[in-house]
């Protein structure tokens, strides 16, 4: 539903859904679910320009996939996310370490390579 709210951007809307799921998915022991609430948290922020709030949430994203045992490419898809927030917010150092922790997921390496490959070519 959140992501529905966000891609006819009712951002306030998705953020509410998205904020009534974490405390479901704890209760759960969800660590998926809550892993993906926070990631989504990150892209409506990061499509509402709080490049702060968006890179927090996609932190807790990849320290929960961190600890679970594949699900290598939602983790590279975090660090993607959150290396573009980095770069929106002018933070390039940071963006690209973000590249580098993405990219030692040997799942999606290709994939992430080109999405950064465009991504990049927007910096210059």
């Amino acid at each position: 539903m959140g992501v529905a709210l966000k891609e006819h951007g009712k951002l306030e809307q998705a953020l509410a859904v998205y904020n009534k799921a974490l405390p479901i998915n704890t209760e759960l022991r969800n660590d998926e679910g809550q892993a993906d609430t926070y990631h989504n948290i990150g892209d409506v922020h990061r499509t509402m320009k709080n490049y702060a709030y968006a890179v927090d949430a996609y932190q807790k994203a990849i320290d929960i996939r961190e600890r679970i045992p594949g699900v290598q490419a939602d983790l590279a898809t975090s660090y993607n996310n959150m290396g573009v927030a980095l770069k929106e917010h002018g933070k390039l150092e940071q963006a690209l370490d973000c590249v580098q922790q993405g990219t030692g997921n040997k799942h999606r390496v290709e994939v992430f390579k080109q999405i950064w490959h465009y991504h990049i070519t927007k910096w210059v």
